[in-house]
């Protein structure tokens, strides 16, 4: 006869398992029916990039007033160009 603190045990490492099983499913390959949902989250980094350029060119027209708006401009431009090229590339991985 087991005892009961075994059995606890027991059913604990099989809850466990059963959470990393579930948690690597999440991780796993996608089907391919996924793969425009690449491109449309490509679009869109790419059409908040082309706001943020235009948002950017008019804080260019007072310099002096607007420096730290604009370093901070500089920075999400290059965050967004990085997001938007990272998804495209995964867009052309899954076709």
């Amino acid at each position: 006869i087991y005892n009961k603190k075994y059995i606890i045990y027991y059913t604990l490492i099989l809850y466990i398992m059963s959470i990393v099983q579930e948690f690597t499913d999440i991780f796993a390959p996608m089907d391919k029916k996924y793969c425009d949902l690449f491109l449309a989250i490509s679009v869109f980094w790419f059409i908040i990039l082309v706001i943020t350029v235009f948002q950017c060119l008019f804080l260019f027209r007072d310099l002096k007033k607007n420096k730290f708006l604009i370093i901070q401009s500089v920075i999400l431009m290059a965050t967004l160009f990085v997001n938007y090229i990272y998804n495209r590339l995964l867009f052309n991985m899954c076709k």
